[in-house]
């Protein structure tokens, strides 16, 4: 019986990783028809340091995005950089007692602060037309530990992809600076 709840405790421990901010959810919804021409010269991710390729589902539901944004008449390339960082704070008076109250340890609140900052050019035949700025935020304040709060910190990280892709789309159409970080702007 000790056995059991040392392996539960154990696999909760494990459940309770970083959020892929790289696009692992995207790989499962990626479509099966991607679109015909994708319109990135580069798509890059910066984690803590380490460049990383996004997904290719990641890249598709963005290409997918952008679809008909690009002037047509020209031929149009984006170059996108973008940097994720990933926050926790266990700063919490729950981890003074951690080892008297482990029955009670899934319940230990958490903050994760997490940002996608996006630097993409606008590149028509050669040409540098618009360079556009944008910032994504999502702070989610979570009490459980474990698969409940993985998936929903997952979830927040997939909001932030989908505010990119939105404010991404917009900034292109519109041809205007858009404000970072605001979400009013798509």
């Amino acid at each position: 019986m000790v056995r059991f709840f040392f392996s539960i405790a154990i696999l909760s421990l494990l459940c309770g990783c970083a959020p892929n901010l790289v696009g692992a959810r995207w790989e499962n919804n990626a479509s099966p028809t991607p679109p015909k021409d994708t319109p990135f010269d580069s798509f890059v991710f910066l984690i803590d340091g380490d460049t990383i390729n996004a997904s290719e589902g990641l890249r598709v539901a963005y290409a997918k995005m952008l679809e008909g944004a690009l002037p047509a008449n020209e031929n149009c390339r984006l170059n996108v950089k973008t940097k994720g960082t990933v926050e926790e704070n266990f700063a919490s008076w729950w981890y003074l007692g951690v080892l008297v109250f482990l029955p009670l340890w899934p319940a230990m609140p958490r903050e994760t602060d997490m940002e996608l900052f996006m630097e993409a050019g606008l590149f028509c035949e050669g040409q540098l037309i618009q360079q556009i700025t944008l910032t994504e935020e999502e702070h989610p304040r979570l009490f459980w530990y474990g698969p409940y709060r993985n998936s929903e910190i997952q979830a927040s990280a997939d909001m932030m992809h989908i505010k990119l892709m939105k404010r991404l789309r917009s900034a292109i159409q519109q041809d205007v600076p858009v404000d970072t970080g605001m979400a009013s702007d798509f």
